[in-house]
Formats: structure tokens, C-alpha cells, sequence
């Protein structure tokens, strides 16, 4: 049952090493003596930082020489910020951003179509970065009305303008034929570019559940986010529009992003923050924004200011401010400014000062400006008033949560389907030059209401893709290296004939009597497409079809995971390769195993010690004497395993051979708890978990038997009788793999890309230490340290994991000459029947990519 299936044990070198390079003198750009903070490793030093061709080439305390040097002494520098929510996408609204220390300007909510027309009119004209996702209000438009699409511009507003007043497509049902149209418009989008799906429910009431679920589910099935304004007050409450949003993303597995939360929840923020929060914690991915001001922008047009709104809100209309004139209005001011009022702008005072603050600190949520031109303050000063107020004069945030809010956490947002997000967000070398330099100090917002387009102050230097925007805080009115961000043909899924040979592939494997199992997960990136397949079923009681997102126990694939934590330990100095078991740790744990003076780190990591194993007398017992309702909960403690180890008997003399051994792992989770102080499961949740954000990976404790969110159910025959045993106790084996460790397909690929670009090491040379593979007997299989290579008949090679646990045979490779990262699980303890759709898929996998070159 926990038998290993590891002698193809994998690992992938997938790009160039983001770790320290050598210090050159011929940089384009280089930034000296400034205080670099990385939000997604913690880095925060005082460092010099050399940039070349647009990336960041070198980060180093050596002197550096470049064509242009910036003295950025006294100041932070940081990832250029990036603004999710950006309505104002023109140049006035780029530069104010850009004083406002933002790299990236994205228009996710409101969306644009057609997208392809909405890019063109922007390239070689905008100083920053700029991108946006697909517009469901104007393809709602289009679907239910007779608008010529030919007269479209992409330009939202003058294109909803085309309609002359009709609303009918904002407030009816749509029919089954328009929503396939609506589906078509979308997908379309999508291929032109579209990062996203963007909705403003608050106008569009008539876009009903049943609608937002089927659009939900083509979001999964294209893998995109959903960028969301919920449904607003005088439709439902916000809580309610929070709930409805949490169902949706439970019911169909969807990513959707909240805009707004404070001016979306108004009254009931901290009620809706928890309602998502309490979503993102149970493993849905979701998330949310704020911009930092209690004021929201209106107008004398919303239909949601009425007499009824402000009954609503028990609320007057002296909430409501005037913009051109900073007038406070009356009930009857404000009839009379509807009926002649030329400039029709307001402000909505309407939140509070004490849940925008508590939403700012909220580990949840990211910032985002909600930019929309001259008439609120938000578009220019956003991002300076949470380092200002927030980090500076209020002290609520660190600097370093602060730019994770600013800078990682809306990058990852959205680079499961944007690869251009993977290199920003970051300051590490391999990163896109994106870069804000500015002074803590001083760096402030003074736009105001009255005065909205005054730019903030302090920052100093600002680079996009290497070129200045800002130098000396002086803006460069003439530079415009802004590019482009969009979702590329190595998102999207793969064609449709590619993935219908690849279902078919897995459900041929499935059905073969050999190798029955209930059902699988396999996702493939590749450069040229993704494609999440699944076969079976989630449970055999209930039939129910399988998620792609859900989650299962990964088994043996914690390996790299226990690796990676004592890696980083020996660079540290807190371990060293070539010490010996009987220097890490106590006598009453060493005594159990022969020549513990003999066993290296290094031999644990690689299976050479020569240990016993203890998962041959455990399935001996199994047979004999636990019944599954007693072994189920029962919670093991290394002696336990430590002793089954010993009656197993030593295997070969230290570093004379190679055998895969669990036994040697568990040893290494006692050696991270004494090296650190810490768990081994607190150390890869630190260590690992939060720092890539995997929200669908979890080491749960000894005596947490629960599976949370969404999972698939894997299946052993106990004592003959087939057993749903994804409950079973994360002790069973301990560091060494069985159920401790809890993930999904995307999260293994995640990481395994992650370790392989040199994320978690500061020297190369450690990641070239993970690689370097012992012999392990079988033909085409080495292992290194947790990581090892596996080569296909072909000559195709991976390197990886694989994992068997009761109920589950999973694996993550990555093939770096294709550039391909595959993951599975099958509900079953298989053993290798995965190899029945690895080596096919690839052969269909390569043969698209070679038509494609």
C-alpha cells in the first residue's frame, strides 16, 4: 500500500538560474548603494543591481560599471508597482500612475473589446506597461442588441455610448443563443490577448447566477481569472454578492478576483472581507483590492444614487460631493445639478475610514488604484498614500507588506496565465527591469478632490523593461517603453484536436482492466498551451465528476519539498553535507540505525546510506493486523517507523549503493527540528508554501485527517475491500511522504518551476548540487538530492518526483528541452501505471510543438 515508487525520482533545471551571477562591467543600467527589497524572498539589503537587455542580470555588494548609473543611496528599490484595477488608460492617466511609482497598468474590471484594437491603439505610445482583459459588458451588448461590432473601438465608454441610450442588454436575461455568442466574443477576446474576464455586475443586473456560472466555467476550462464588481446595493446586499460569488467559485472551481472591496462592501466591508477570506482559506481562489480613500467616484447619471440609494444606506445626500465645484449636495441641489448640471462628475463619500484601514492590513488584500481619470484623487496617489500614511506615518504595514501588496501578490495574480507576470513582481536577477526607486521619506500622495491630478512625490528613479520613465523625479515626458501584457499563446489552452487526443489517451489508459483506477487529474503546460484533462470520477459514491483545481495527497513528492528546507539550511551554515548522523542528532535516535557515525546529510538526501525501511514491515501488518478503521486514525511517531526500520534490517554499507528509503526522510524531518527549532511542517509552510503563495498546498498536523475545499478521493483495497482512504491520518508517514503533504496539479508545477529557476537557493551551485544523480540501477533513472532524472524511450528526459500513498499515485516533471512541466494523480495506488498516458502524451505533446516551430 505505501510501497515506493521512486526509482524514477525526478528534477528540472527549467530556466537560467535566478541566483547570483557574476558581476560584469558592460550593464546598460545600473543602480548603486540602494536598499533592494524583494517581497518574494525577503531580501532587503543594501545591494547594487545591474540591468541588461531589460532584465536584471546581477544583484551584488561588488562594484558595478554601466552606461547609466543611478546613486540610489538613502532610497528603496523595489519591483515596479503593478496596478490591477486601471480604468484610466490614456497618457495622462500613465504618467500620473507612473509619479505614483507604478510599472504596470492593467484594465481588468470594465475589460475592452475588441481586445486586438484596444492593444494597437496603444502600442509605442504608453510609458508603462499596459494590458486588459475582455469586456463582458460590451459583449453583452453586442449579443443582445443589434450594435454593429464593425463600429467598435475598444475605447469602453464611446463604444457603449453607440447604444443611444437603450439599457435593455444590461437588465434582461440573456437566452441560451446569446450566451453562446457571448461565449464565442469572449473566447475570441481571449485569443487577441485578453487577460482576463472582465465583469461590472452593478450595471449589468440581467447577467443572473445561472449566466455568470456558465461564463464561470469557460474561465476554468480557458485558465483565466475573472475580475469582478459585484452586484451593488438595491440588487442585494454585499454580503449576499460575496456569497454568491464564493458558491460560484466552490461550485465550478473558477479563479475570480473581487474589485474594490471597500466601495464594493460600503457598510458591510468587514463582513464581505470574511466572507472571501473565509473562502481563500478553505482553498478557493479567490481574492481582492482596495484603494486607500473613503470616497468613491459617482455620477449625477448612476442610477444608483437615487433618493431610494440613500434611504438605503441610511445615508443623506450631503455624502455626495459636487467634483466641480467641491459642493455638498442637498436632495434638492442634487435634483437640480441632474437636470442641468453640464460636468455631471461625483464623489460618494460613503465608506469608512476605520474598514478601509482594517481592508488595507488585511493579509488578503492587494492594492489597486481604480484609476479613472482627473476626478479622483485615487488614479494619482494610491500607491504613494500606502507608503506615506500607511507604512510610514500610521505604521499598520511593514515596507515589505506593503510592496507584496503592491508588487508579488497582483503578479501572481495573474501568472498561472500570463507568463509575462512570472518575471514581474519581483526584484531577483532573470526578473523583467521593472523597476520604482524611491525615497521612504518622504514619498506621498497630494492629489485631493478638488485637485485630482496633482502627482505624488518621492520617487525617484522609475525603469520599465531597463529605460528611465522618471529620472532624478523629474518625469521624461518623451519616454514611452510601456509593453504590452497579454495573455500568449503558451497560456491558452492547447487546440482542440491536440487536447481531444490527449483525453482520449487518458481515457483509454483508465479503461484498461490492468490498471483500473477511478479517476485522474494530468495537466500539461507547454509553450505553446495548457491543458487540464481529467478522467473518471472525484468519488465512487457519488459520482461526481472531477475538478481539475482538486486537491489530493501527493505522497513521496514531499521529497524535493524536505530537499529544498535543508538546502537552504546548509547555506545558511546551519548544516553541512558531510555531517554525520551522529552529529545532528541525539543518541536515542541514531542508536537505532548501524554505521550512524558513517551516514552523511548528503547520503540521507541521495538514498545511500543503507538504512533500513520501514515501509515493507508496515504492509506486512496491514495484512495482519490493523483494520482500516483503526489504522485510519491512529497517529505514528517516529520511533514507531524507526523500529519497523530495524526489523527490516540494514540493507548495504554506507555510500555503497543506492536504494530508495523512506526511512532516511524521516530522518531528515527530525534534523530540520533541531536545526531550526521548528517543525519541519512549519518550515516548508514558511519557507515554501507562503513564499510561492500556494493556496491549494497544506502539510497538515498529526491528527488532521480532513481534506479541505475541493479533492478527488483515492481509492485502496483493505483487507480486500475497496476503501475510500483520502482521510487517513498525515502520520502514517511523516516527512517522508504518504498523506502529509495536500496539493493540486497546478500547484506542483508551480513549485516544481519555481525550485527550478533557483527561487529558494542563493547560490546556483546548490541547485546544480540537487541535479547531480547517484546511479540508481534501472536504465535511465538517476537520483540527486530529493530530485532526480528520468529519460523516455526517445531520448526525452524530465527531472521531478513521483508519489505513491495509500489511494494515490502522483508525479510532476519538467522536460526542459521541450520547456514542458506535467503533473498527475490517479486515485489509486498504482504503482507506474502513469507511464500508460506519460509516454504517449508526449509523443502527441512534441509532435504539436514541432508543427507549431
Amino acid at each position: 500500500m505505501l510501497k515506493a515508487v521512486l526509482a524514477g525520482t525526478l528534477a528540472a533545471l527549467l530556466c537560467a538560474s535566478c541566483a547570483q551571477v557574476a558581476v560584469r562591467d558592460n550593464f546598460d543600467v545600473v543602480i548603486l548603494d540602494g536598499r533592494v527589497m524583494d517581497p518574494e524572498t525577503g531580501h532587503d539589503a543594501v545591494k547594487n543591481v545591474g540591468i541588461k537587455n531589460g532584465k536584471i542580470v546581477a544583484i551584488s555588494s561588488e562594484p558595478m560599471q554601466g552606461e547609466q548609473v543611478i546613486e540610489a543611496s538613502g532610497l528603496v528599490v523595489a519591483p515596479g508597482f503593478i496596478d490591477l484595477h486601471h480604468h484610466a488608460q490614456d497618457l495622462l492617466g500613465y504618467q500620473l500612475s507612473a509619479q505614483d511609482g507604478v510599472t504596470t497598468a492593467l484594465e481588468l474590471e470594465n475589460g475592452a473589446f475588441p481586445v486586438g484594437a484596444w492593444y494597437q491603439m496603444r502600442e509605442g505610445k504608453a510609458p508603462i506597461n499596459f494590458g486588459a482583459s475582455v469586456s463582458h459588458s460590451i459583449v453583452r451588448a453586442v449579443a443582445l442588441t443589434d450594435l454593429n461590432r464593425e463600429l467598435l473601438t475598444g475605447n469602453t465608454e464611446a463604444d457603449i455610448s453607440l447604444l443611444q441610450g437603450q439599457t435593455d442588454w444590461m437588465t434582461r436575461p440573456s437566452s441560451p443563443a446569446e450566451r453562446n455568442r457571448m461565449q464565442g466574443l469572449l473566447r475570441e477576446g481571449l485569443q487577441e490577448g485578453g487577460l482576463g474576464l472582465g465583469y461590472h455586475l452593478a450595471t449589468t443586473p440581467g447577467a443572473d447566477e445561472s449566466e455568470m456560472l456558465d461564463f464561470y466555467k469557460m474561465s476554468v476550462e480557458e485558465d483565466v481569472a475573472n475580475f469582478v464588481h459585484i452586484r451593488s446595493f438595491g440588487q442585494v446586499t454585499p454580503t449576499e454578492s460575496g456569497r454568491e460569488v464564493i458558491a460560484a467559485a466552490k461550485a465550478t472551481g473558477a479563479s475570480i478576483h473581487v474589485v474594490h472591496i471597500a466601495s464594493s462592501g460600503v457598510w458591510e466591508t468587514p463582513e464581505l472581507l470574511d466572507v472571501l477570506y473565509q473562502g481563500q482559506q478553505k482553498g478557493l481562489d479567490i481574492s481582492t483590492e482596495i484603494y486607500p480613500y473613503t470616497g468613491a467616484q459617482s455620477s449625477l447619471d448612476d442610477p444608483r444614487v437615487s433618493k431610494e440609494s440613500m434611504e438605503t444606506l441610511g445615508v443623506d445626500f450631503g455624502i455626495l460631493e459636487l467634483v466641480t465645484t467641491g459642493e455638498r449636495l442637498t436632495a434638492e441641489s442634487f435634483e437640480y445639478h441632474k437636470k442641468h448640471a453640464e460636468q455631471r462628475d461625483l464623489v460618494a463619500h460613503i465608506m469608512d475610514q476605520g474598514h478601509v484601514d482594517a481592508a488595507v492590513a488585511h493579509p488578503m488584500v492587494m492594492i489597486g488604484s481604480d484609476a479613472s481619470g482627473p476626478v479622483h484623487p485615487r488614479g494619482a496617489g494610491s500607491f504613494s498614500k500606502i507608503l506615506g500614511h500607511y507604512v510610514r506615518d500610521q505604521q499598520s504595514l511593514t515596507l515589505m507588506e506593503a510592496l507584496r501588496k503592491m508588487t508579488l501578490m497582483p503578479a501572481q495574480r495573474l501568472e498561472s496565465s500570463v507568463p509575462q507576470m512570472k518575471t514581474r513582481g519581483r526584484l531577483q536577477v532573470g526578473m523583467a527591469a521593472d523597476i520604482t526607486v524611491f525615497d521612504p521619506l518622504t514619498i506621498s500622495d497630494r492629489a485631493t478632490y478638488a485637485d485630482s491630478a496633482v502627482p505624488s512625490i518621492g520617487v525617484a528613479h522609475l525603469l520599465v523593461g531597463g529605460e528611465p520613465v522618471i529620472r532624478h523625479h523629474r518625469l521624461l515626458e518623451d519616454a514611452f517603453p510601456g509593453q504590452a501584457i497579454k495573455r500568449s499563446a503558451e497560456s491558452a489552452p492547447l487546440p482542440i484536436e491536440v487536447s481531444s487526443r490527449l483525453q482520449h489517451i487518458l481515457d483509454t489508459a483508465a479503461e484498461d482492466k490492468a490498471s483500473k483506477y477511478p479517476g485522474a487529474i494530468f495537466r500539461i503546460e507547454t509553450p505553446k498551451g495548457t491543458w487540464n484533462g481529467t478522467s473518471g470520477v472525484s468519488n465512487l459514491e457519488t459520482q461526481s465528476p472531477i475538478d481539475p483545481k482538486a486537491k489530493f495527497r501527493a505522497g513521496s513528492i514531499i521529497k524535493p519539498f524536505i530537499t529544498t528546507v535543508v538546502l537552504q539550511l546548509v547555506e545558511e551554515g546551519k548544516l553541512d553535507l558531510d555531517d554525520k548522523l551522529t552529529d545532528l542528532l541525539q543518541p536515542e535516535v541514531t542508536e537505532y540505525f548501524q554505521h550512524s557515525d558513517r551516514i552523511t546529510l548528503k547520503m540521507l538526501m541521495n538514498h545511500t546510506s543503507g538504512i533500513g525501511e520501514w515501509t515493507e514491515v508496515l504492509d506486512k501488518k496491514l495484512g495482519n493486523e490493523y483494520a482500516f478503521e483503526g489504522f485510519q486514525k491512529r497517529i505514528w511517531t517516529e520511533s514507531d517507523l524507526f523500529e519497523m526500520a530495524v526489523e527490516q534490517g540494514t540493507n548495504f554499507e554506507p555510500g555503497e549503493a543506492y536504494r530508495y528509503n523512506n526511512t532516511e526522510y524521516n530522518l531528515l524531518g527530525l534534523i530540520i527540528e533541531s536545526a531550526t527549532g521548528l517543525s519541519w511542517r512549519d518550515n516548508i509552510r514558511q519557507r515554501i508554501l507562503a513564499r510561492l503563495e500556494l493556496q491549494d498546498t497544506l502539510v497538515p498536523e498529526p491528527g488532521d485527517i480532513s481534506m479541505p475545499g475541493s479533492y478527488v478521493s483515492g481509492y485502496e483495497a483493505f483487507n480486500d475491500v475497496i476503501t475510500d482512504v483520502a482521510e487517513l491520518d498525515p502520520s502514517m508517514a511523516g516527512a517522508a511522504g504518504g498523506h502529509a503533504l495536500v496539493t493540486n496539479a497546478k500547484d506542483l508545477s508551480i513549485f516544481i518551476q519555481a525550485l527550478l529557476k533557483g527561487t529558494f537557493f542563493d547560490n546556483e551551485d546548490t541547485l546544480n548540487a540537487m541535479l547531480a544523480g547517484v546511479d540508481t540501477g534501472t536504465e535511465g533513472r538517476s537520483y540527486g538530492l530529493g530530485l532526480g532524472r528520468y529519460t523516455l524511450p526517445g531520448g526525452r528526459y524530465a527531472y521531478g518526483h513521483t508519489g505513491s500513498t495509500a489511494g494515490y499515485a502522483s508525479f510532476v516533471f519538467h522536460f526542459p528541452e521541450q520547456d514542458i512541466t506535467i503533473s498527475s494523480v490517479v486515485t489509486a495506488d498504482q504503482g507506474e501505471a502513469f507511464s500508460q498516458f506519460l509516454i504517449p502524451s508526449m509523443a502527441v505533446i512534441s509532435e504539436h510543438l514541432q508543427g507549431q516551430e
